[in-house]
């Protein structure tokens, strides 16, 4: 779970999300997936349940003074590694494929995709599909 602070007045937002830096979209992938969705579909960011019109004064309350600070240990101070993805328990980079927690929490779901053999149809185009559909397929 991450920390968000929201306040809003019909369409207006001011959101702040915690451990994202200038690169929400990549410290905090599905909360910034999540506020976009709500956005999109009108409701309020904060619990995605309060339809919002314009003009019927629709407000959210949030605290008037964060107190929230980030820790010496979350700021980077070298350049992050190109193949780093972001950890969401620790905060920082991790130079993998896939993060630490996120080994230890997805490890049996590797396991069974490795298992899994491809779908017969996988790496052919339409026009192939629709060869051997109709009856006059070649390799």
């Amino acid at each position: 779970m991450i920390g968000v602070q929201t306040k809003q007045a019909d369409g207006l937002s001011f959101t702040r999300l915690y451990f994202a830096g200038h690169a929400s979209v990549f410290n905090q992938p599905e909360a910034a997936l999540r506020m976009q969705q709500r956005t999109i579909a009108g409701l309020d960011i904060a619990t995605g349940k309060i339809p919002l019109t314009l003009g019927k004064n629709v407000t959210t309350k949030g605290p008037r003074e964060s107190t929230f600070r980030e820790g010496p240990a979350t700021v980077q101070l070298q350049r992050t590694p190109l193949d780093a993805v972001y950890d969401p328990i620790t905060y920082v980079p991790v130079q993998s494929n896939v993060s630490k927690s996120a080994e230890k929490i997805s490890s049996s779901k590797i396991a069974v995709a490795g298992e899994l053999t491809p779908h017969p149809l996988a790496g052919m185009t339409i026009k192939k599909i629709r060869e051997m559909a109709n009856g006059n397929f070649t390799k």
